[in-house]
């Protein structure tokens, strides 16, 4: 089952807003700058899910050092070796992550 265009972009919006931003809340900010611009929902999806597909390393990158610079008393973890390092322990090749997949390495600093 392909999570394009909806859950993508769902995705995006909360790597734009906060990713612990539901899913759900997500779409409905979606649904809603759909009706304020006034094209159809599935349209915008589309576009915002294809471009989180051709950006995602780099977005992913810029939310998990969001995250570890917030939640961690040390800076340092922000750097992007800690952020690299993050990312393959977390086994991270696709997919958007949750703060919570990090919080056991945060917490451990």
């Amino acid at each position: 089952m392909s999570r394009h265009p909806y859950t993508y972009s769902a995705d995006y919006i909360r790597s734009l807003a906060n990713p612990n931003l539901s899913r759900s809340d997500a779409s409905s900010i979606r649904s809603g700058i759909a009706r304020v611009l006034d094209i159809d929902d599935y349209e915008l999806a589309c576009k915002l899910s294809t471009y989180f597909q051709e950006h995602e390393e780099e977005i992913t990158k810029i939310c998990l050092r969001k995250i570890l610079y917030d939640h961690s008393p040390n800076r340092d973890l922000a750097s992007e070796k800690a952020v690299g390092d993050a990312l393959h322990s977390a086994n991270l090749k696709t997919g958007f992550f949750k703060p919570t997949d990090f919080s056991k390495d945060i917490n451990n600093e």
